[in-house]
């Protein structure tokens, strides 16, 4: 930023190279300009397009960085144009403008830090529905698998049973689309290492005379206990990553940096509003310090922090460019403007900023721009996506008699026909569905995936809820048989240890606190940590659970009992709108107004109906497709 007293006759103003270097520098400010103006309007409106994916990179934070950089590249512009001019705009330029743009770098990387943690462990801890198809030694699949013990220790979760090396009937179902799905607690610092053992142990059935394998699988992932007291550390930090509390930092360093421009223009005379000749005295020092501490020692830690963090919208490549590039040419700049003073006459050291500004906007703003541009067209093309695709889904004997029928017939396909197939299957494949659940995360769209977890969740639940009763009640009929007739004092004494149980179960219900504890003790531990749960085969995510139950049960469901939630599931429901529906949860799934509308009026009209939770699941699905799948196609 110094001028040299003795300027060259060939590069004096009004000379030919002073003019030809005016001209070119002019024309590039104002196609810079422009470009600037105009990405900057289309990434604001296009960031109102919830599916371009640009409100993730928070539209306001930069925008305030492309407004700093604007403010740099016309310092360099200027400077690289004239050379010599006011030296009050350089300095003001200068303080200004890297504020802004590298606060607003600052403020962006701390909110991807935080945002993205919360999204990783969230998505680590819904988790549940890990399905894995067992097969025998000779690649079969069993056709039981009777589990004999299920806890959880220090270790992680470990189970051991028995299974028979038969493969008269398979585990899974390929015509109904059932799975074996048993609880996994997912590792996610370390998902590299193998996360299962198995360990065979051979015995003879003397009766039998078949081999059966003794297995345990132990899960070694981070404790969730641990898990969820990271989760809670980071969102206690939510509030202070949000656009507005990180605007209200930046205006902070803005009107610090304002006060201590001011300060240097009262005590520096070298700043006053005529004066072109300016010398790298202590006035440029406190600009000049401030930048090389963030390119030299704040975002060096930056990046260190959010290296492994991994986004699907490229900000960490986007900071990474910018702490590159920034640090690259502000060593340039200084060394240039300082040490070259003959060459800083014909091409100033100031232009190297602005070339570092259009870097640093191509970078925020243009080529996230042209990407979401990319990927809406990409999710828009498809004219026969519909919501309604994810709930449409027949039955068994339907599905068999519509194959039979089309066996000699042609099949084709198109091209969304067979997108939409993979994503159904992906969905169900236990390995893809785990990356897919990760990717997701990444994309900062880890409540969808756990609102399906959930939903699956529930699903088993519920059919091990009705299993329960169906078993029961076929042992009252058969003791009703079997049984003589009650005297009066048995009928006192069962009506009392019913009244006990109803009172109990009361109890707990209107004391919710008590059945979210951690002990083994509340109905919903219990129910994860029973052998049923453990057996249950569960269907399909597109296959609703009114689906499901009716095609489990196809003699009971047609009862009125069949088509409500039990009653021990209550407070899971109750759960699932605190933690999914509630605009003010952080895991709040982003449905339709009307969606979120009806469901809550179900909800407060104790409408428990198995459908409930169909309409959410078939705009999260529609999400996922639309948004995350395509992304994940594409990545």
């Amino acid at each position: 930023m110094s001028d040299s007293d003795e300027i060259l006759p060939d590069w004096a103003p009004g000379s030919r190279n002073y003019i030809i270097r005016v001209s070119i520098m002019v024309a590039l400010a104002a196609v810079y300009t422009i470009f600037v103006i105009v990405t900057l309007a289309m990434f604001i409106i296009k960031a109102r397009d919830k599916r371009s994916g640009l409100d993730k990179r928070k539209v306001v934070l930069v925008v305030i960085q492309a407004v700093g950089c604007y403010l740099v590249g016309v310092d360099g512009a200027i400077t690289g144009a004239a050379n010599n001019w006011s030296c009050i705009g350089k300095l003001w330029l200068f303080n200004v403008g890297f504020t802004l743009s590298l606060m607003a770098l600052t403020a962006r990387a701390f909110h991807l830090m935080v945002v993205s943690k919360v999204h990783m462990i969230t998505s680590q801890l819904s988790a549940r529905s890990y399905h894995r198809v067992l097969t025998t030694d000779d690649g079969t699949q069993p056709n039981e698998f009777a589990v004999s013990s299920f806890r959880m220790n220090d270790g992680g979760l470990e189970l051991s049973g028995l299974r028979a090396a038969t493969s008269a009937s398979p585990l899974v179902d390929k015509e109904k689309g059932l799975v074996f799905s048993h609880l996994e607690t997912q590792s996610s610092e370390k998902q590299q290492r193998q996360k299962w053992q198995y360990q065979p142990w051979r015995s003879a059935d003397a009766k039998s005379g078949k081999s059966a394998n003794r297995c345990w699988f132990r899960c070694k992932p981070e404790s969730r206990l641990k898990l969820t007291q990271r989760l809670k550390r980071y969102k206690r930090m939510l509030p202070y990553v949000t656009e507005r509390r990180l605007v209200y930092y930046i205006v902070g360093e803005v009107l610090a940096t304002v006060v201590a421009t001011l300060v240097i223009n009262l005590t520096d005379k070298q700043f006053s509003l005529h004066n072109i000749v300016c010398v790298y005295q202590w006035g440029f020092i406190p600009g000049n310090a401030f930048v090389l501490i963030h390119f030299a020692v704040v975002y060096p830690i930056i990046l260190w922090r959010v290296w492994s963090v991994k986004d699907a919208y490229g900000i960490r490549n986007d900071l990474v460019i910018c702490e590159t590039v920034g640090f690259v040419c502000m060593v340039i700049t200084l060394v240039w403007v300082n040490s070259l003073s003959l060459v800083q006459q014909q091409f100033p050291g100031l232009t190297f900023i602005w070339i570092y500004s259009f870097f640093i906007h191509a970078s925020s703003v243009f080529f996230p721009l042209l990407r979401a541009i990319q990927h809406t067209k990409q999710a828009t093309e498809r004219p026969d996506m519909s919501m309604g695709m994810f709930v449409m889904h027949q039955s068994s004997a339907a599905t068999a008699a519509t194959t039979n029928a089309a066996a000699s017939q042609p099949v084709v396909m198109s091209a969304t026909s067979t997108r939409r197939a993979n994503f159904n299957r992906m969905m169900d494949d236990p390995t893809e569905y785990q990356q897919f659940r990760e990717f997701a995360a990444s994309c900062f769209c880890s409540e969808l995936t756990a609102f399906i977890d959930e939903y699956q969740a529930l699903k088993a639940r519920t059919l091990v809820l009705f299993e329960r009763r169906t078993t029961r009640d076929s042992l009252v009929v058969a003791a009703r048989h079997l049984s003589p007739p009650p005297t009066p004092s048995t009928l006192a004494r069962n009506s009392d240890a019913i009244d006990d149980d109803a009172a109990t179960d009361s109890s707990l219900r209107s004391r919710p606190h008590m059945l979210r504890g951690n002990t083994a003790t509340t109905i919903d531990d219990v129910l994860l940590q029973s052998a049923e749960f453990m057996q249950i085969r569960t269907t399909s995510i597109t296959v609703s659970i009114l689906e499901t139950v009716a095609e489990t049960y196809r003699e009971e469901s047609t009862g009125s009992g069949m088509r409500q939630f039990p009653p021990e599931l209550l407070v899971k429901l109750e759960m699932i709108n605190r933690e999914f529906v509630d605009p003010r949860s952080f895991t709040s799934v982003n449905a339709s107004p009307l969606t979120v509308k009806r469901f809550i009026e179900r909800m407060q009209s104790k409408d428990y109906s198995l459908t409930l939770l169909d309409e959410f699941k078939s705009e999260v699905l529609f999400m996922l497709y639309t948004d995350v799948y395509t992304r994940y196609v594409r990545h």
